[in-house]
């Protein structure tokens, strides 16, 4: 019998020792792994060995987070199976495992990222229904080398221009931010949703949403010399999370209705930050036109990538297999 359980805490050393060079910068598990063990609106699976006879103690072969995100999303993350063992199913066995918990416990949708040069993952998901919806760049934007970068290269005019300015949203702007986003013209360069902690969620343009972006600090709109809004961002600081230990800023939404002005945003929001000085990186989630290269110089940019949206509607009439999450509840 298929033996996926809960992680334990004992589980760590293991998994870790396979989670280190997942990508040719390493991998994240390491950082993630006592927030995911603990988080209570999610759940830590692994894949036990007690499934293979020849093995002589039941260690992790594999591991996978879900979490139940808002808007009814159960999200996909963190699939990782110890390289000696691929090939076996492991990985198809705890999506699948995955996308029957959400069935079991009513949610209708389920989403993951996928590198668009992880062909194996993308041909893995499209066999189990999921469809690709949208593609988004991934920018790691080291601000201590921009900000010299800029003392050196980048002219006044483009950065500190006179036309354009960031400011912090107040709750008398909410108004304005909802006429904003209502222009029918924000549609066709930029979609409703936006990132954290590199989940995606649906952008919720109600009162009560908007509120708790301006009570956090983490809405920033763009406005022009009389004081109109041309670009709205969202911006989520390193509070839970951190890149290599250093603390980071995530540019988790942003759109601008004239494209015009979008090189002179992206300085006005990483010369914000370099001034603010708290932060080592700026990390960038944006659209898929966007490319940061073209305006930035290659030794700012730390690494980057670009990623695939795949979903999948659950059929909460009907289970992938017959193995069912009960010993999870």
């Amino acid at each position: 019998m298929m033996n996926i359980r809960r992680a334990k805490p004992s589980d760590k050393d293991f998994v870790l020792d396979f989670c280190m060079n997942t990508f040719e910068w390493g991998d994240y598990v390491y950082r993630v792994w006592d927030r995911w063990i603990s988080d209570p609106s999610g759940l830590l699976l692994v894949y036990d060995s007690s499934n293979f006879p020849s093995t002589s103690k039941s260690i992790p072969l594999g591991i996978i987070h879900i979490v139940k995100c808002l808007g009814d999303i159960l999200w996909l993350e963190g699939l990782r199976v110890n390289k000696i063992h691929r090939n076996k199913g492991i990985a198809t066995a705890l999506l699948k495992y995955s996308l029957n918990y959400g069935i079991n416990n009513g949610i209708k949708e389920s989403s993951a990222l996928v590198s668009t040069n992880n062909f194996p993952s993308q041909k893995m998901l499209e066999k189990l229904g999921f469809s690709k919806f949208l593609e988004y760049r991934y920018y790691n934007i080291n601000l201590k080398k921009y900000r010299d970068d800029c003392n050196v290269s980048i002219k006044p005019d483009l950065v500190f221009s006179k036309k354009l300015d960031i400011k912090i949203s107040q709750f008398r702007d909410i108004f304005s931010i909802q006429e904003y986003l209502s222009n029918p013209e924000i549609s066709k360069f930029c979609v409703s949703k936006y990132f954290d902690s590199w989940r995606l969620y649906d952008l919720n343009t109600s009162l009560s949403s908007l509120s708790s972006f301006v009570r956090n600090k983490e809405l920033l709109i763009i406005v022009n010399d009389i004081d109109e809004i041309v670009g709205i961002a969202i911006v989520k600081p390193s509070g839970k999370i951190s890149f290599n230990g250093m603390p980071m800023i995530q540019i988790s939404y942003l759109n601008c209705l004239n494209l015009s002005i979008f090189v002179r945003v992206i300085h006005l929001l990483l010369m914000n930050y370099c001034d603010v000085n708290l932060f080592n990186n700026a990390h960038f989630l944006l659209p898929v036109f966007a490319e940061l290269e073209k305006i930035l110089s290659t030794k700012s940019i730390e690494n980057s990538d670009r990623f695939f949206l795949y979903s999948k509607f659950l059929d909460t009439t009907s289970n992938l297999s017959s193995i069912l999450p009960a010993n999870l509840q």
